[in-house]
């Protein structure tokens, strides 16, 4: 599942909200105030939209 969707294409050539910051840099901000709260590994990928491959040894 994406983080943002707006039901069309996103062209990528998109400025950038300020000069030289990107959507993704705020992404990769994002996932590091995540982490600095402490919130675990899974709640950070699926507050991004990511998916965890994680195999778990029995």
């Amino acid at each position: 599942m994406p983080a943002v969707d707006l039901g069309r294409p996103v062209p990528m050539d998109v400025p950038p909200i300020l000069p030289g910051y990107t959507f993704h840099e705020g992404r990769h901000i994002h996932q590091t105030w995540l982490a600095d709260d402490g919130i675990p590994e899974v709640g950070r990928a699926a507050r991004l939209g990511q998916s965890l491959n994680i195999a778990i040894d029995a």
